[in-house]
């Protein structure tokens, strides 16, 4: 997300960052827990993202917003 729609991409961090903080929080998993995951989960991405070939994401995403304006949830 981050790197297809810069700003919705960072909302997503944050959401993300709060939810890892809140299991940490509640107990739920401990930090040493939540860290690691949360590097291990950003570094496969950035491999999908690799792998996935760079070209094929901006189409996806053109075809994403096509759809979202088509059903009005997303500005023209």
């Amino acid at each position: 997300m981050l790197i297809a729609w810069r700003r919705v991409g960072w909302v997503m961090v944050g959401v993300t960052a709060e939810v890892a903080l809140a299991c940490a929080y509640v107990g739920v998993h401990y930090g040493s827990d939540v860290i690691p995951g949360a590097i291990l989960g950003g570094g496969l991405g950035v491999c999908a993202w690799f792998v996935l070939g760079l070209s094929s994401i901006p189409a996806a995403t053109e075809k994403f917003d096509r759809i979202l304006v088509g059903i009005h949830l997303w500005a023209a």
